[in-house]
């Protein structure tokens, strides 16, 4: 019997021992809410200094003022590019380099480049004191004829300088970072929201806040406090890299063209097109306005019509 009575104890203390833990763990785990993590901050780098000289080069002109069939099987001849006296002979040298180059890619029949232009026109010169008289159009169709071409391409280079430019830099948003950073930011905020909810609920319904076993969740509502303050807003930050600058001086190269391609036979104007360029050599700059011009031509050419 005694036996009996000293086990109905033991078992009644181990009873109320295990519920009491059960209690208090019931009562932490109601305080103790998982805080969401502040999102990375997004990363950012450094403008290169191309992007920012090339930024507002205007978009190329491109025009066909009369209706026109393709390239494929023609003859064309590039005569000498005027304007700028260095930059009108590097445009001319390089449209004929390319042309030639890939002429076979073009379909083009044949590319007389100037210097083959230069001595006919020299002849004309010497034997027809009129043909300096003569417009562009009727010295082209002159030249063009008596090379057996279809085509004249030829052109002026209006801008062709290099200066000693101060390039201001910016502190930017590497590419879809602002987007993941403001919809991590919405999201953080929001479960923020949700979790300091959740834990004054917890206070309010199991715990006074005062008592030794509210001091977890104080303390996880000082967090969030601390969370929402410290925790920069998208626009914040966009503001804040507005003010983050650096300067470099390089030597910014200007290169502008304009073409034209001229039909042998009737003499009118069949294409019109217009480059800007900007860059740091002048070859370079050169040969990427060169290459948009050719691109340009070509493309526009590829249906027959």
């Amino acid at each position: 019997m005694i036996l009996s009575n000293v086990l109905s104890v033991i078992i009644c203390n181990n009873y109320k021992k295990m519920a009491f833990a059960f209690f208090i763990a019931f009562l932490i785990g109601c305080a103790a809410q998982p805080i969401p993590l502040a999102p990375n901050p997004p990363g950012t780098r450094w403008q290169l200094t191309e992007e920012v000289v090339r930024r507002d080069i205007p978009v190329p002109s491109s025009e066909w003022v009369s209706k026109h069939k393709s390239l494929e099987g023609k003859i064309i001849g590039i005569r000498d590019f005027g304007g700028d006296p260095s930059g009108g002979p590097l445009a001319s040298q390089q449209v004929a380099q390319k042309l030639l180059k890939f002429k076979s890619r073009y379909g083009l029949k044949e590319v007389i480049d100037r210097s083959q232009i230069n001595t006919i026109k020299s002849e004309l010169e010497l034997r027809d004191g009129n043909f300096t008289n003569l417009s562009d159009k009727d010295q082209a169709k002159r030249i063009g004829k008596l090379i057996s071409a279809d085509y004249i391409l030829d052109g002026n280079v209006i801008e062709y300088s290099s200066d000693q430019k101060i390039i201001a830099l910016q502190r930017v948003f590497k590419r879809g970072e602002y987007d993941r950073y403001e919809s991590e930011y919405n999201d953080f905020v929001s479960e923020l929201l949700v979790t300091e909810n959740k834990i004054k609920s917890d206070l309010g319904g199991k715990i006074l806040a005062t008592t030794a076993l509210g001091k977890p969740a104080q303390d996880q509502l000082a967090e969030i406090r601390r969370l929402r303050k410290d925790t920069l807003t998208p626009d914040a930050i966009r503001e804040d890299l507005e003010y983050k600058q650096k300067s470099e001086t390089r030597n910014i190269v200007s290169v502008g063209i304009a073409a034209r391609l001229i039909n042998v036979n009737t003499g009118e104007y069949m294409w019109l097109y217009n480059v800007e360029d900007r860059g740091f050599s002048t070859t370079e700059t050169m040969d990427n306005a060169v290459d948009k011009l050719i691109g340009s031509l070509f493309q526009h050419t590829e249906q027959k019509i």
